[in-house]
């Protein structure tokens, strides 16, 4: 900040007295400078690092997930997705062909069931299937069964058998870690459909559904 009174004493110091006339000339001049000086810097605009309303946005608060019944809908960030009670169990799928790199993505994986976020749907039905459908379109009914984990299992030691091995008891998840970490939003999305249990069962592949984006409950 520019200080007047400053400006003139250092200036009187070092002009000679006899030099009156040209004393006061300067000093009126070096004045009118320190006051054009003052204005200016008192103008400038603001150094203000806040953000604008439109920087910052947190995109949790962009919902990710919908699930419908009837008239009713509900809206879903991912944080209320993760705020949902927690459901980890193993599981993976395999591929439909017979040879190495038929069973995949086997492992741990987090989310929340299914029918947890369901029931926070009004007067559903007793029995009802559900539409799945995924942000590039696609989208795979699931019957009330496959709903409540009841599928055939495949053998997770042979990958050349092609036929499956049984059935066992699943959760249907929407999950959203593996292993631990976030899905990869380019290769599955933010969230997808998994059949987990204790076990670590293998499904088929053609019952996870990936970039999932919406649910509707249909009656059956």
């Amino acid at each position: 900040m520019f200080n007047r009174s400053v400006c003139f004493r250092g200036v009187m110091s070092e002009i000679p007295k006899n030099k009156s006339n040209t004393l006061i000339t300067v000093a009126l001049v070096l004045v009118i400078v320190c006051a054009v000086g003052v204005l200016v810097y008192t103008n400038l605009p603001p150094n203000d690092t806040t953000p604008t309303p439109s920087e910052g946005i947190n995109e949790t608060r962009v919902p990710i997930m919908t699930i419908r019944y009837n008239t009713e809908e509900k809206n879903y960030t991912f944080a209320e997705i993760q705020a949902f009670t927690v459901y980890t169990g193993k599981g993976g799928y395999h591929k439909n062909f017979a040879g190495p790199g038929s069973i995949q993505q086997v492992g741990n994986y987090t989310g929340v069931a299914i029918t947890t976020l369901i029931n926070q749907l009004d007067n559903l039905p007793q029995n009802y299937s559900i539409n799945v459908t995924s942000s590039d379109g696609r989208y795979m009914v699931y019957n009330h069964s496959a709903i409540l984990g009841n599928l055939a299992i495949y053998d997770s030691l042979n990958e050349l058998n092609v036929d499956s091995i049984g059935n066992d008891n699943f959760t249907m998840v929407l999950a959203y870690t593996f292993e631990g970490e976030y899905l990869n939003e380019t290769k599955d999305g933010k969230l997808k459909i998994a059949f987990l249990n204790d076990e670590g069962s293998i499904t088929a592949s053609s019952l996870w559904s990936k970039f999932v984006v919406s649910i509707d409950v249909l009656t059956e």
